[in-house]
């Protein structure tokens, strides 16, 4: 190769990595600035939009998704955590694990936002099913028609999805479909527990 080609390609790279700097560099101040809107907790109407961000983040990601699921811990608003969850659910992501096991066992928490965690926790262990809250709360519901038939309608019913969650930020712990399973088993069998928990929580 000449000198001319070598100076050639050098500049070439040159260029290539300084590109690659600037989109970087764009990227972290994208990233820092969806994190410090979860973390500031407002303006209410850019937070979806920020979750969406932190989806590319990497660890930073994670560890603010985690952050947020904890913030959750009062929420009864069902449908602000369905909207919440959409997003947090697509991450298999050892900090927002522990953040959902957390706020599972959180017995000052409102009970929506426990079923909630148990929810993020069922999707970690069957990454292939969507639960939806109103079935994971209701428990099997046993109807008897006027010709004495029985029938059952379980509460654990679940969608298939063709893929699974993707996004990662730190690797998800050797044990953690035993620490899950455990947990899910101490909550269905509580007695302190809320049915509509318990009932979640023997979805697993």
């Amino acid at each position: 190769m000449t000198i001319r080609l070598i100076l050639a390609a050098m500049i070439t790279l040159s260029c290539c990595v300084s590109s690659i700097g600037r989109a970087q560099s764009a990227h972290d101040k994208d990233c820092d600035k969806a994190a410090k809107t979860i973390q500031k907790g407002h303006p209410a109407h850019k937070l979806t939009a920020a979750l969406n961000t932190l989806s590319g983040c990497g660890a930073l990601g994670g560890q603010t998704t985690a952050s947020a699921v904890q913030d959750t811990r009062l929420e009864t608003d069902t449908t602000a955590l369905e909207q919440f969850y959409t997003i947090a659910d697509m991450w298999r992501d050892a900090s927002v694990m522990q953040a959902a096991i957390n706020l599972a066992q959180d017995a000052g928490a409102s009970t929506q936002a426990r079923v909630y965690a148990v929810r993020h926790l069922l999707g970690v262990v069957r990454p292939r099913s969507i639960f939806r809250y109103g079935n994971l709360v209701r428990g099997n519901v046993t109807t008897v028609a006027a010709d004495s038939t029985i029938a059952i309608r379980p509460g654990c019913r679940e969608s298939s999805v063709g893929s699974v969650p993707a996004l990662v930020g730190s690797q998800l712990p050797p044990d953690y479909q035993v620490r899950i399973r455990d947990l899910l088993a101490s909550l269905a069998s509580s007695s302190s527990s809320d049915v509509r928990l318990q009932n979640a929580a023997k979805c697993g």
